[in-house]
């Protein structure tokens, strides 16, 4: 299920902190961007001293310390260090012909691509590849490939490229989507960013699809 793979790859990046942490939930919370008061923080460097120990000590695999300082450096990075450019997306033009937007389904390089009129100036939304392919096999001869894409498409969720990514992790929770579109400072469509791109900064490199 394509769906069900990137939450997979996340919690297998967040359990060496949740069992290294054990019932330190306002740590873990930290993490997530809540500050904690009344207590004094706990720093990276000791965090990362006391996996290492734990590491001598056969606690911990090896790769672990890895992952959590992985972790800590979405802090430190933007969306747009790691987006897809808008030059290397494939995207459908509402304009272009059924052959031209069966092409661009057929070479889609993500599992929602972008929506635009003429360009992506123009972006009308994002629609799941999938979705509109099923549509398109169960569609009544009368019903156009153009409207169809209209019927599937939805609202991107839009950020700054400036956003940190671990911010950024949190927008996808919390609006529940795997991807957003990411803004210049004009507020111009630049690129996109997914829960997969971000996984293969704390994982490395994954299988996609």
């Amino acid at each position: 299920v394509v769906v069900a793979k990137p939450i997979y790859w996340l919690s297998v990046a967040l359990k060496p902190i949740v069992s290294f942490l054990g019932v330190s939930t306002e740590f873990l919370l930290k993490i997530l961007g809540v500050t904690v008061k009344e207590e004094a923080p706990v720093t990276e460097s000791e965090i990362n001293k006391m996996l290492t120990e734990g590491v001598a000590m056969g606690a911990y695999e090896e790769e672990e310390p890895i992952l959590v300082e992985n972790i800590f450096h979405l802090a430190d990075m933007n969306a747009g260090d790691i987006m897809t450019p808008r030059t290397q997306l494939k995207w459908i033009d509402l304009n272009g012909t059924e052959d031209e937007i069966m092409e661009v389904l057929k070479n889609a390089n993500h599992y929602r691509i972008p929506v635009g009129t003429d360009s992506l100036d123009e972006l009308k939304g994002l629609v799941t590849v999938s979705d509109v392919l099923v549509q398109i096999m169960q569609r009544p001869s009368e019903s156009s490939i153009h409207d169809i894409i209209k019927t599937c498409l939805k609202e991107p969720v839009l950020v700054p490229e400036s956003i940190s990514l671990m911010k950024l992790l949190n927008v996808l929770r919390t609006e529940g989507v795997h991807e957003a579109i990411i803004l210049d400072e004009y507020g111009g469509f630049t690129g996109l960013v997914t829960l997969h791109d971000i996984m293969e900064e704390i994982v490395g490199l994954m299988p996609s699809g």
